[in-house]
């Protein structure tokens, strides 16, 4: 049992950092979701969503993959958008099939670790210490 102390290194390298910060660009992150303990110009707090600046420390890593994925099926009516919905087929599909070939959970996987690694200053798993992928 893990609770209620986790690794939450992950592991991960320079590649996937730069695709996942590439990605939280693309996919406008910061509009919403501080990533210092500044305000982003023109929003007041009631705006913001959570600051990631902690978010190693405060969220598990194979969670926040759930929730990059779909956050309204964890939390209905969150202003959070759903970036990869699901096609006809109930597929999720990526808005950037250019990006590591569309493969959604590369995609969400390179977010993940971006948010944990560069934006939060968390760590990247040694060999020994490599708890999720």
């Amino acid at each position: 049992m893990d609770y209620p102390f986790i690794n939450t290194d992950v592991n991960t390298d320079a590649e996937r950092l730069k695709v996942g910060a590439e990605l939280f660009t693309k996919l406008q992150c910061q509009s919403c979701h501080p990533t210092s303990n500044a305000i982003p110009p023109g929003k007041s707090p009631e705006d913001l969503a959570p600051n990631l600046q902690l978010a190693h420390e405060r969220l598990r890593p194979d969670w926040v993959l759930q929730w990059v994925a779909d956050p309204q099926k964890i939390f209905p009516g969150t202003r959070m958008p759903t970036f990869f919905p699901p096609n006809d087929k109930g597929v999720p599909v990526s808005p950037f099939p250019d990006i590591l070939g569309g493969d959604v959970k590369a995609q969400i996987q390179a977010i993940r670790d971006h948010l944990f690694i560069t934006v939060g200053g968390g760590k990247r798993a040694t060999r020994s210490s490599s708890v999720t992928n």
